[in-house]
């Protein structure tokens, strides 16, 4: 676990220092949800399935409602729904979403 661990934290400071040097999230949907994307792969690759994972899930389910995808904002909602704490914000945020969009999977 100590070496994955590792992996993880070293892949979290790469993204944020990548992002850093050109934070365009807000004015380029495109490239955030490729960002986010890129990091529930590698959260995945390295099993760790908490934290960015479902930080990640949130907001690419906020970039696709935005773009008016509701079946995909709710895919990502979804496993928001299964990995988030239950008294975190992401975790209320989703259950909301997928319980307006009457999408009672798990609910």
């Amino acid at each position: 676990m100590g070496a994955k661990l590792h992996a993880y934290l070293a892949s979290v400071t790469f993204f944020k220092r990548s992002f850093n040097k050109r934070d365009t999230r807000d004015r380029d949907p495109v490239q955030a949800a490729d960002y986010y994307r890129r990091c529930i792969v590698f959260s995945e690759t390295v099993q760790l399935t908490t934290g960015y994972y479902v930080f990640a899930h949130a907001a690419l389910a906020r970039l696709t409602a935005q773009q008016q995808d509701v079946a995909a904002a709710c895919r990502y909602y979804a496993v928001v729904v299964d990995k988030a704490g239950k008294h975190t914000t992401q975790y209320a945020e989703a259950r909301a979403y997928l319980h307006h969009h009457a999408f009672s999977k798990s609910l």
